[in-house]
């Protein structure tokens, strides 16, 4: 133990997490829209997922979920998004509310 660093080591198990969030700048697209890079990533394996929606709105968060859970072929225990403004109804610090919306797409694919 002395020779290991003081950190916080977080021990994920396989299939629990998939961490959620739009990622960085826009893209400019060849039409000249620009695009939002949405990314999942597997807690333990950091298996990655990104595709780009127009915007991120609730509809462009769900989407882009279900797509990454298509591409993983599975569904995690929890998904944890960081930050996410359309998803939520009521905004708060401890306890936010989660728009019904999302409740139904979690209930839909058996996922926290």
């Amino acid at each position: 133990t002395k020779r290991l660093k003081r950190s916080m080591r977080q021990h994920r198990r396989a299939g629990e997490k998939l961490f959620i969030d739009y990622a960085g700048s826009t893209l400019a697209l060849a039409d000249g829209s620009r695009a939002q890079v949405f990314v999942a990533a597997m807690a333990a394996s950091s298996y990655t997922f990104a595709c780009a929606t127009t915007d991120q709105s609730m509809r462009s968060w769900l989407a882009a979920m279900a797509r990454a859970l298509a591409f993983y072929g599975g569904v995690p225990q929890l998904i944890v998004p960081d930050n996410p403004r359309a998803l939520v109804s009521n905004a708060c610090r401890y306890e936010p509310q989660i728009n019904e919306t999302v409740h139904d797409f979690a209930r839909h694919y058996g996922v926290s």
